[in-house]
């Protein structure tokens, strides 16, 4: 298992990226996203990231209900595509 500390910013943040590209077409996975962020994120990783908790939320004001911690980050996903 890879601990946490052992990711790199770029690493998370280019995580953070495929989850957000694949919530854009994949709803059952934009579910996830916003009820279990570290599920989505072993889907993605094969790990877990348990040092921050972590948010996937629909809209900014969304994500202002999670900003109370240094040790939080909320993401807003992006508009779904239609096909």
């Amino acid at each position: 298992m890879v601990i946490n500390a052992d990711w790199t910013y770029t690493e998370f943040m280019e995580t953070i990226g495929k989850i957000r590209e694949r919530s854009k077409t994949d709803r059952e996975f934009r579910e996830k996203c916003k009820r279990d962020s570290q599920r989505a994120i072993s889907e993605i990783t094969g790990h877990r990231f348990d040092y921050y908790d972590i948010f996937f939320v629909e809209t900014v004001d969304d994500a202002k209900l999670y900003v109370d911690s240094a040790h939080t980050f909320a993401f807003v996903l992006p508009d779904v595509e239609e096909k």
